[in-house]
């Protein structure tokens, strides 16, 4: 899928609006978590990667990645997209014009297998939503109205297979901050990150955002009403 060009603007927009309705599309939508709330709806959240009928933009996670943000806020084509899709597909067709359709199709299928019950997918969900086992803290304003984090990282060794996106924190703090610089980052700066809820098992996150009713599923983002921040 021609990805590339599209990202970087979507992801962007995630950084400076995160957690905004109809800006950052990393947000689940209403359809998702309205119908996938359950233990059974969760799963699919993950398995429906796998079954290759439904063809949902808002919840087919890794191969509508690509397409979904386009869904709830299109952005307009520039020369870079049209490059793109040229270039992916004219990569595609001397893929299967040399080889065959198996190595394309061994990749479709690799990339559903990667974003489903894989432990490293388990970054999807480790990144923003608010598991039965993350601890709260308090706000620093007069009120001190509680709320959780909203971003969390993971330091596990899947870190080494996966361009340390574990450290999230890290990364929205400093984004510009490359992958190979972020374990020095955490390291000289620690004080900011020692006391917060963090994970360190991709593994255990998808078990437990499957399974326990003490989360709030799809619905355990942190969202922003303007300068208001709030749970939804």
């Amino acid at each position: 899928m021609p990805y590339s060009a599209a990202f970087r603007p979507y992801h962007l927009e995630h950084h400076k609006f995160l957690g905004i309705d109809g800006i950052d599309t990393d947000l689940p939508t209403r359809f998702e978590a309205l119908f996938l709330q359950n233990v059974l709806g969760k799963a699919f959240f993950w398995l429906h990667r796998l079954l290759c009928w439904n063809f949902d933009c808002s919840t087919f996670q890794i191969f509508f990645y690509a397409i979904r943000p386009m869904f709830v806020k299109a952005q307009p084509l520039t020369p870079l997209h049209y490059f793109n899709i040229l270039a992916q597909f004219l990569a595609d067709y001397l893929l299967v014009s040399t080889f065959g359709w198996k190595p394309l199709i061994y990749l479709i299928f690799s990339s559903f297998l990667a974003g489903s019950l894989h432990p490293c997918a388990g970054h999807f969900i480790a990144e923003h939503y608010i598991l039965s086992y993350t601890t709260p803290t308090k706000s620093k304003n007069e009120s001190s109205i509680p709320f959780p984090e909203e971003t969390f990282s993971y330091y596990g060794p899947l870190n080494w297979l996966c361009y340390n996106v574990g450290y999230h924190n890290e990364h929205h703090d400093f984004p510009f901050v490359p992958w190979t610089k972020l374990p020095k980052l955490r390291e000289i700066a620690a004080e900011f990150y020692d006391d917060l809820p963090c994970h360190r098992s991709w593994s255990w996150v998808i078990w437990d955002f499957i399974t326990s009713d003490g989360g709030k599923g799809l619905w355990g983002r942190v969202k922003r009403e303007g300068k208001r921040l709030q749970i939804e």
